[in-house]
C-alpha cells in the first residue's frame, strides 16, 4: 500500500510539474526553410513536437513599423512562450517595451540580451567557430586575402567578423580579410542576390575564401565561390553539401539545441535568464562531413582540434563583440 501511495505521490508531483504552454516562434525574415539559421530553429520545435505532442505556432513578421503591435497580440492572445530572434536596436527597444507591458508572458530571445525577468536568451559563442573558420580560411588560402558577407552591421554579425579575422591572423599576421554587409534592415538575411554580387566583387578583387553569416542570403555567397572556383564557408547549418568541393566547412550555431531546450524546460515549468552557448557547451561547431573530408587534410583536422581546445581551456581568450563592442586584433582596434 505505501509503494501504491509513493508511486501515485510521485505521479502527482510530476504532474504538477508540467505546464500548459502555447508556444509561438516569430520569425524576422521571409524564408523558414533557409538552410541556415531559420530551418535550425524550425528543427529544433519539429524535435520538441513529436516529444510533447505540443503544436508550435510559426509565424513571419518582417515589418519593423507593425512589430510591436503584433507581438503584443501574440501576448494577449495567450501565446507562451514567444520565441524571437533579436538582431537590431530598434526590435530591441520594442521588445522591451511589450515585455514591461505583459509580465506574466515569456520571451525566449535567440541572440537577445535583456535583463529582465520574463526574458530567457541564449548567447551562441560566434566568435570560437569563426576564429577556427578564419584559421582554416587562412590555412587554405593561396592568396591570403579572405573575404567576408555579412547580413547587417550589427554588433552580432561583427562578433562572427572579429572572431574570423583573429582566428585568419593567429594563421597568418600577413592574411588580409576584406567585408561588406548586404543591407541596413530584415532583408540582408533573404538576399542572395545580393550577396552573390558583393562575394563576385571581393573574389575578383584577390579573396579566394569567402565566409558568409547572412542567413538565407549565405547562398549568394556559395553560388558564387562556386562558379570563380574558390572557397566559402557556409553558417549557422551544415552547408557543406551545398556545393561539395567548393565549401570548405560550416560554422553551425546549434540553435535547434537551444529551441528544443528552452520549450521542454518552459513545458517542465523551468525558467531561466540568460544562457551562454559555446564549444565546451556543443551550441558551435564546424561541420566536416563526406562532402568536405577531401578538402582538409587530416594533420590540418589536428590544428583545429588543438585550438577548439585551446579556446575551452581559455588559451586563447576571445571576447564577445555583442558584450564588448570592440574588436582588437594583436593591439589594434579594428573597429
Amino acid at each position: 500500500m505505501k509503494k501504491s501511495i509513493a508511486i501515485i505521490f510521485l505521479f502527482l508531483a510530476s504532474f504538477s510539474l508540467a505546464k500548459d504552454i502555447k508556444p509561438i516562434m516569430v520569425y524576422d525574415t521571409k524564408v523558414i526553410l533557409d538552410k541556415s539559421w531559420n530551418e535550425a530553429i524550425h528543427k529544433g520545435i519539429l524535435k520538441f513536437e513529436k516529444k510533447t505532442n505540443i503544436n508550435v505556432e510559426e509565424e513571419i513578421l518582417i515589418d519593423i513599423t507593425v512589430f510591436k503591435k503584433q507581438v503584443s497580440t501574440y501576448a494577449q492572445n495567450g501565446f507562451n512562450p514567444i520565441m524571437l530572434n533579436n538582431v537590431d536596436d530598434a526590435k530591441t527597444e520594442a521588445l522591451k517595451k511589450i515585455m514591461s507591458e505583459y509580465p506574466k508572458a515569456r520571451f525566449i530571445i535567440f541572440n537577445g540580451t535583456f535583463n529582465i525577468p520574463n526574458a530567457q536568451y541564449f548567447v551562441f559563442s560566434n566568435q570560437e567557430s569563426s576564429f577556427v573558420a578564419g584559421y582554416l580560411a587562412s590555412k587554405k588560402s593561396q592568396t591570403k586575402k579572405l573575404g567576408f558577407i555579412g547580413g547587417m552591421d550589427i554588433p552580432l554579425i561583427k562578433n562572427f567578423l572579429c572572431g574570423y579575422i583573429k582566428g585568419a591572423k593567429h594563421a597568418n599576421p600577413k592574411t588580409e580579410v576584406l567585408y561588406d554587409f548586404i543591407a541596413t534592415d530584415f532583408s540582408a538575411w533573404s538576399n542572395p542576390e545580393k550577396a552573390y554580387t558583393l562575394a563576385t566583387a571581393q573574389i575578383n578583387d584577390g579573396a579566394d575564401v569567402i565566409f558568409g553569416p547572412a542567413g538565407g542570403s549565405s547562398l549568394g555567397v556559395h553560388k558564387a565561390a562556386n562558379e570563380k572556383n574558390v572557397y566559402s564557408i557556409g553558417v549557422d547549418s551544415n552547408q557543406n553539401n551545398l556545393y561539395p568541393g567548393t565549401v570548405l566547412t560550416s560554422t553551425m550555431v546549434r540553435v535547434d539545441n537551444a529551441a528544443f531546450r528552452a520549450l521542454m524546460a518552459m513545458q517542465k515549468n523551468i525558467w531561466g535568464e540568460m544562457k551562454v552557448m559555446g564549444f565546451q557547451e556543443n551550441g558551435v561547431a564546424l561541420a566536416f562531413d563526406e562532402h568536405n573530408e577531401a578538402l582538409v587534410s587530416h594533420e590540418l583536422r589536428n590544428e583545429l582540434d588543438n585550438l577548439k581546445a585551446d579556446i575551452i581551456l581559455k588559451n586563447i581568450q576571445l571576447l564577445d563583440y555583442m558584450f564588448h563592442k570592440e574588436c582588437i586584433v594583436n593591439g589594434e582596434l579594428l573597429f
